[in-house]
């Protein structure tokens, strides 16, 4: 029988094997500290591949940190060429070739599109602009100042590439604020993998929410396979005939989901109706603190004006998420970047830094909004209706035109046109070293520092002409160290 291990034993040999991994994983990724959850916001509802709605905001556990940490070793001697590459855009997505393009901005570009672009950038001088921000260390001190700089830049940019691709540069007919005319052209232009996308983006009844209506699939995502017992087990199996109450939270916080409500109606985002509207569906939400404790590590108050809050609707609960099971109406699944696919990244740009002495950067932007950007179709706004109490204790009640935190379709559909952006400004900047990484709302843009500058005016001008708004706070240019889905990463 062979010789048993005593307990401390064991525990000396677990310690040294998790200082041995801690090291191989400190050669790559300087892991300073753990932030916040997988990803920002607009996480919210996506959970896993079924879809299943996230119920809390917390901070990783110390056994699901381990887990990740373990999991990114588990790669630490195999070399990146031949592992499969996810970048968040679909399942076409390949590792570029870092040894090919340009090392510093083109003059000239193959695509007209692009040269309207790299035009515009050097017109309103956002390439000195970033340039600024990188030297004074890499955050946006004045964020009106560059949002007023990239709205004025925007307008003739659209102009151009509008009358360039023969569209028009309106909103979307739907209600949304994105260009319609202009992004589906651009999909066709640069001959974009997803096909049904564009016409969904021109449909002015909105996008397909799968509850009474198809989803059309986009052939670059993964098949939707839901576990139908754990499904049947949790879900009813009809939608809620009555609404009944809010979650506990709500007691305390109701004027805290009266403002969002509000606000969401005054943006367009949402719009009144009569709370004993007879075809509406109501959802049962709970109002939780982003990170649930204050810096000191106490429990807050969820009332106090000062907590920042998240408002959760639980479409699971009323029987709205299954529809999308059980009558097949969601063929896809979202596809996420993992720590693997970051760390093929980075250590590709470590050993050109190392080998060749390049100089690699990082820019992050995060999508403001992201799901709240996307409408839903008028015919199922219906089914995502909230009711609450107003100030002076009235009953109220609105329905969503956007996409809500919470439904089973939401992942998918920001997936979907997050990704097509990101392809269309692969497609542009296909003449630059670069890697663009999309994980739900926060981009990592990975290039030579000398492009750095331009590259990341150029992603901000795109996004802002097709009018997809971005958080910038969450600009970061050219900084040492930057958070990578929950992780603090150096180069």
């Amino acid at each position: 029988m062979p010789h048993k291990r005593s307990a401390p034993a064991v525990k000396a040999r677990r310690v040294k094997q998790r200082r041995r991994q801690a090291a191989t994983v400190g050669a790559l990724l300087h892991v300073l500290s753990v932030v916040g959850g997988a990803s920002s916001d607009a996480l919210g509802a996506s959970g896993g591949p079924e879809g299943e709605p996230l119920l809390s905001s917390s901070l990783p556990s110390a056994s699901a940190l381990r887990k990740n940490v373990d999991f990114l070793t588990e790669f630490g001697s195999s070399p990146a060429e031949g592992q499969q590459f996810t970048d968040g855009t679909g399942v076409f997505a390949r590792f570029p070739d870092l040894a090919q393009g340009s090392c510093v901005p083109v003059r000239h570009h193959a695509s007209a599109i692009m040269n309207i672009l790299a035009t515009s950038v050097r017109s309103f001088g956002l390439d000195e602009y970033f340039e600024s921000i990188m030297k004074a260390g890499g955050s946006v001190e004045n964020a009106d100042e560059l949002d007023s700089l990239l709205q004025k830049a925007a307008t003739p940019c659209r102009q151009a590439m509008c009358a360039a691709l023969h569209v028009s540069p309106s909103p979307a007919t739907s209600g949304a604020d994105f260009r319609a005319e202009l992004f589906a052209a651009l999909l066709r232009c640069s001959g974009d993998v997803d096909q049904t996308l564009p016409q969904c983006l021109l449909d002015p009844r909105g996008l397909p929410a799968g509850i009474e209506n198809d989803i059309p699939p986009s052939g670059c995502y993964p098949v939707f396979k839901p576990n139908y017992t754990k499904i049947r087990r949790e879900e009813p199996p009809s939608m809620a005939a009555a609404f009944e109450s809010h979650y506990p939270s709500v007691d305390e916080a109701g004027l805290r989901l009266w403002e969002v409500v509000a606000r969401d109606v005054d943006k367009g985002h949402m719009e009144w109706v009569s709370p004993s509207s007879p075809d509406a569906v109501f959802v049962k939400c709970a109002v939780i603190c982003k990170g649930g404790t204050d810096a000191r590590g106490e429990s807050v108050r969820l009332s106090d004006p000062a907590v920042q809050i998240r408002v959760v609707e639980d479409y699971k609960e009323n029987g709205v998420n299954r529809c999308a099971v059980d009558r097949s109406l969601l063929h896809e699944t979202t596809l996420l970047p993992q720590l693997k696919d970051y760390r093929m990244v980075m250590e590709a740009v470590a050993g050109r830094m190392q080998e060749l002495g390049e100089d690699w950067a990082v820019c992050q932007l995060d999508f403001a909004g992201a799901f709240r950007n996307l409408p839903v179709d008028r015919s199922e706004s219906k089914y995502l209706s909230i009711q609450l109490l107003s100030p002076d204790d009235k009953l109220v009640a609105a329905r969503h035109l956007r996409y809500p935190f919470g439904l089973r379709s939401s992942p998918l559909w920001w997936g979907r046109v997050s990704g097509a952006l990101v392809r269309i400004f692969n497609w542009l900047t296909k003449a630059y070293r670069r890697v663009v990484i999309l994980y739900v709302d926060d981009v990592s843009l990975i290039c030579l520092r000398s492009s750095l500058a331009f590259l990341s005016a150029a992603l901000c001008l795109f996004l802002t002409t097709l009018s997809f708004p971005l958080s910038f706070s969450k600009i970061f240019v050219g900084k040492d160290v930057n958070k990578i889905i929950g992780f603090l990463m150096q180069l």
